[in-house]
């Protein structure tokens, strides 16, 4: 009778242990992202760990919080469109990050456009020698 308990003892210390060990691993990051500038929170900024796929969006007064396993220390990636990317190193406490974002101008590439009196369709016709 003893060993019946012994063992149901084992399998329920097994049990919270794994337990345990999954909740250790994930790591809440939280905190706040705002222009650089005039100090408003910023909505829909893209916020990463880098090298990792998943992660979160800002809400519209540019807070954030999201869970990853990802191990300290680590790489938050903050992108937002006509910003600046700004990454920042995580070492220490994950919650009450403040991110500052810039704006940034980013030049196209040169556009070429070219007219031809020749139709498409002959072009791609193929051709007897």
């Amino acid at each position: 009778m003893s060993r019946i308990f012994t063992k149901i003892f084992y399998v329920l210390l097994f049990v919270f242990a794994s337990n345990m060990a999954a909740r250790a691993q994930n790591i809440t990051v939280s905190g706040t992202v705002k222009d650089k500038q005039s100090k408003e929170g910023l909505a829909g900024v893209s916020l990463t760990i880098k090298g990792q796929s998943g992660g979160t969006a800002s809400t519209a007064n540019g807070t954030f919080s999201f869970s990853t396993t990802a191990k300290l220390p680590f790489t938050l990636v903050a992108s937002y469109v006509g910003y600046g990317t700004v990454e920042q190193q995580i070492s220490g406490s994950t919650s009450g990050i403040n991110l500052e974002l810039e704006t940034a101008v980013v030049l196209g590439g040169d556009v070429v456009v070219s007219a031809s009196r020749t139709p498409e369709r002959i072009l791609e016709s193929p051709v007897s020698i």
